[in-house]
């Protein structure tokens, strides 16, 4: 058959095999008069010239279908049909939509079909549906917890299974709430300032930690992220939740923990001041208000006896020079150990030389090529009064002879070493005095830890590790 319009048509046949959309004009029976070429490169084969064909095998119609269509287009003018056309064996059929109309011409019942090709956009919409499960799959399967509300009504709209699983509740109920059933009551009113001003504001996304609370009335921290979102032609907001209550219960024990850590040390501090000046106090009795009541006592006897007056007083005087020398090793006690020009390593040899001088006994000491330089003061200082307050326990209650007093340090840390060869303790069965705890509290300040190796009749070895970074 002929690709060309019949004889008479209005239509331009130019224009008629120009046409990029497939076009057909057949009569009431269904026999085609006329095909264009884009037609012919839709089915993918020339019409035969010599052959009569009909739209009926093309669109898979029977011949009723197509004299109602005809009716159709005959009452209403236009029709469009969703149909498949069949191409060839090889390639099947594919899907199309036909807009029939009768052709306004000189010849009765001639109707024109014009074909849209549907193969890009069902693949279109199958592509996008396709996408649509994929979301729909990453939001009720997203680890975290997700709910969708509407910004206005704060009706929930969807919610995933990990807010399910978190919040107690089965899917089919929870979409049946409202951002009202899931808040405690006392918390309400802040969730309505903020979703008011949530929908007021241009910011479309907001964080926070918000009480709510689940199918059992448990209340529940919810570290929350809200994405301002459009939904459906409505302002919502996709809530992801994050249950934090753990976490801040942990970080409130470990505050309360480091509360009561500073505390005792607090107590340990006072402990040891007070301790301080009760030695302070019982030597002043003991030795420097002894030496001076004796002085006084030889004074009072040289004006009684005159003839004597030259030895008590003499008597008098030395009496004297101790109660002096007495209160300069208090103050010796009482005053900063290192001057800001001394180092640590200078302040402890000036100790061990002190303790040397007043009392029996061998210190050894490995201080040499000891690097201070990066060290705080506070710490040096730290270390100074372990050093000190350990000596002070050797010297009452050890009895040792010997002490072995090491310092060391590496990139990472300080190593404190005090060994005695005294009378020793068990340190499973002897409870820590003050000295000891004083000396515990103090490694604590500066990520020391102490540690104590002793037994009766074996002397004492304390050992601390301080870690500077």
């Amino acid at each position: 058959m002929d690709t060309t319009l019949p004889t008479g048509n209005k239509w331009n046949n130019r224009l008629w095999q120009q046409a990029l959309q497939p076009m057909l004009l057949a009569d009431a029976s269904g026999k085609v008069a006329a095909a264009n070429r884009s037609f012919e490169q839709l089915m993918g084969w020339a019409l035969a010239k010599d052959r009569q064909y009909t739209v009926l095998p093309f669109m898979g119609w029977g011949l009723p279908d197509w004299q109602q269509l005809c009716v159709e287009v005959q009452k209403n003018a236009v029709v469009n049909v969703t149909t498949s056309i069949c191409m060839n064996e090889t390639e099947g059929a594919i899907p199309i939509s036909v807009h029939i109309n009768l052709l306004n011409d000189d010849r009765e019942g001639l109707y024109l079909l014009q074909i849209t090709d549907l193969r890009e956009k069902l693949a279109n919409e199958a592509l996008a549906q396709s996408a649509d499960e994929k979301y729909r799959y990453l939001f009720l399967n997203n680890p975290l917890a997700l709910i969708l509300w509407d910004l206005e009504t704060l009706q929930i709209i969807d919610v995933n299974y990990a807010a399910c699983k978190e919040y107690g509740y089965a899917r089919r109920n929870f979409v049946q709430l409202s951002m009202k059933d899931i808040l405690p009551a006392e918390n309400l009113p802040d969730f309505l300032k903020f979703a008011t001003d949530f929908a007021q504001t241009d910011k479309v996304k907001k964080k926070g930690v918000w009480i709510h609370q689940n199918a059992a009335g448990e209340k529940m921290w919810m570290e929350t992220v809200s994405h301002k979102i459009v939904y459906d032609n409505r302002q919502a907001v996709m809530a992801m939740l994050n249950n934090v209550t753990e976490k801040l219960a942990l970080e409130q024990r470990l505050a309360n923990e480091q509360l009561l850590r500073q505390q005792q040390i607090t107590e340990a501090v006072i402990a040891a001041q007070e301790k301080e000046r009760s030695e302070i106090s019982q030597e002043l009795h003991d030795n420097v208000n002894q030496l001076l009541i004796a002085s006084r006592i030889y004074v009072e006897s040289a004006r009684q006896h005159p003839e004597r007056e030259d030895n008590l007083l003499s008597q008098a005087s030395g009496f004297i020079l101790k109660s002096i020398e007495e209160i300069r090793k208090l103050s010796k006690a009482l005053i900063t150990p290192l001057e800001a020009e001394m180092s640590l390593q200078e302040g402890l040899e000036k100790l061990t030389a002190d303790i040397r001088e007043f009392k029996s006994l061998q210190i050894e000491s490995r201080l040499t090529d000891f690097d201070e330089t990066d060290l705080s003061y506070p710490f040096k200082i730290n270390l100074y009064r372990i050093a000190q307050e350990q000596f002070n326990n050797i010297i009452k209650h050890s009895g040792a002879k010997k002490v072995t007093f090491i310092l060391q340090r590496n990139d990472n840390y300080v190593f404190f070493t005090m060994q005695d060869n005294g009378i020793g303790f068990d340190v499973n069965s002897q409870r820590k005095g003050i000295g000891i705890n004083n000396m515990l509290r103090r490694a604590e300040m500066y990520n020391g830890v102490l540690e104590i190796d002793s037994a009766p009749g074996k002397g004492c070895k304390i050992h601390i590790q301080f870690k500077l970074r």
